[in-house]
C-alpha cells in the first residue's frame, strides 16, 4: 500500500530529507471529501474532511520500510497519524492508501475559537 501525500511532503527535497534517499514511485492522486486548508496563523497544510471537497496530491509506493518509519517520525508528532483512505489516481484507479491526517484534538487549529471542552 502507497500513501497519498499533500502539503510539504510535495516539495522533492522536503520529501527527500524526511524520507531519506531512494525508492518510490509518485503519480498524481486526488482525494474526495477532503480538502487542504492552512493551520491558523501559520502557512502549514492540515488534511480536513470536506463533504464535496478534492483534496490534491501525489500517490507515492514502493518506499521501503524505513521510509516510512522516518515519515511517521516526522508526521506523528504533530496529531497526524496514517490513516487508510482510498485515493483516486491521474489513470482513474481508485485504490487504498495511507493518509496522514490530523487527530480530532487538533482540528480547532483551523479555526478562531477552539470548541468547547
Amino acid at each position: 500500500m502507497g500513501l497519498f501525500l499533500y502539503g510539504t511532503l510535495l516539495h522533492p527535497r522536503v520529501f527527500e530529507l524526511v524520507a531519506g534517499p531512494g525508492g518510490g514511485t509518485m503519480q498524481e492522486a486526488t482525494l474526495a471529501n477532503h480538502a487542504v486548508l492552512r493551520v491558523k496563523d501559520s502557512e502549514l497544510p492540515m488534511l480536513v474532511p470536506q463533504a464535496g471537497g478534492i483534496a490534491k496530491g501525489q500517490f507515492c509506493s514502493g518506499l521501503s520500510a524505513a521510509q516510512i518509519a522516518r515519515l511517521d517520525a516526522y508526521e506523528i508528532p504533530f496529531g497526524y497519524h496514517p490513516k487508510t483512505l482510498v485515493v483516486r489516481l491521474s489513470d482513474g484507479r481508485e485504490v487504498e492508501a495511507q493518509v496522514y491526517e490530523p487527530v480530532a484534538r487538533i482540528l480547532w487549529m483551523l479555526n478562531p475559537i477552539p470548541p468547547a471542552l
